[in-house]
């Protein structure tokens, strides 16, 4: 199959911070370079169905899962997506199950934009009434403190209609799972572990891939994984950045 390297429009555009031309601000449900309309796109096509199975590796408090059913959800598709998101600590697992986000507006304007964002994302959004404020570091942030804005996103909305889980998991161990899902998602996970930490779950997440399955695993695959993926799993690039050079999702041919 050929690289995918002229994605489709995506709704959801996030230039760099302080750019006033945003269409949609930046929120850690809709992160930069995680691929997940792509994603569930090229997966549907692959399957043949707009019902998938897919797993969130290391989900931390469900943002990354919650942006996806938003964006799945806005882009009118009809079908059930359960999804599973898999987490050392259960801290952060506890929070994912709430599905209420604090989402911090830099500016009051700012804000509202956010709002506005996620309402339009099918969020339950609510306004503080209480504004912060952010104290410099000098690490690079202004000078003067920060007046901000705190919202909190439930999520309730956009996971109704869907099989939602949370499970405490340490992918260095096999998961109880196997030959199942139809796209799994680690894009931020290897770069926090050793070339051998990381060919091991590579190979957890991979064994549970479906014949048409797809592994997202962002932009830090070192040719080591890569030769994991090809010659243990027989994966290959299906995908790459917008670059057209760098792989970021892999799949059997």
């Amino acid at each position: 199959m050929p690289l995918f390297r002229d994605p489709p429009p995506i709704e959801v555009e996030v230039p760099a911070w302080g750019d006033e031309a945003h269409k949609s601000p930046y929120t850690e449900l809709f992160r930069i370079g995680t691929y997940l309309p792509e994603g569930y796109r090229l997966a549907m096509a692959r399957k043949g169905s707009v019902d998938l199975t897919v797993d969130f590796a290391a989900c931390s408090d469900g943002s990354e899962m919650d942006g996806f059913l938003a964006q799945y959800n806005r882009d009118g598709y009809q079908g059930v997506i359960e999804a599973t998101g898999y987490d050392f600590n259960e801290g952060v697992l506890q929070a994912a199950r709430t599905g209420v986000h604090t989402v911090v507006g830099e500016k009051i304007a700012s804000a509202a934009r956010y709002e506005e964002v996620l309402t339009r994302f099918g969020f339950k959004v609510e306004d503080s009434p209480e504004v912060g404020e952010v104290v410099p570091n000098g690490a690079g942030m202004e000078n003067a403190p920060r007046k901000i804005k705190l919202l909190t996103a439930d999520a309730a909305p956009v996971r109704e209609g869907h099989r939602i889980r949370f499970v405490h998991h340490d992918l260095l161990e096999p998961l109880a799972v196997e030959g199942e899902r139809d796209l799994v998602f680690a894009n931020n996970l290897l770069y926090h572990l050793s070339d051998e930490q990381a060919a091991r779950v590579i190979r957890n997440l991979g064994v549970t891939l479906a014949e048409h399955g797809i592994l997202s695993l962002g932009l830090h695959v070192t040719p080591e994984n890569q030769a994991v993926l090809k010659e243990e799993l027989g994966l290959e690039p299906v995908f790459t950045d917008y670059s057209g050079t760098v792989p970021v999702m892999f799949g059997r041919a």
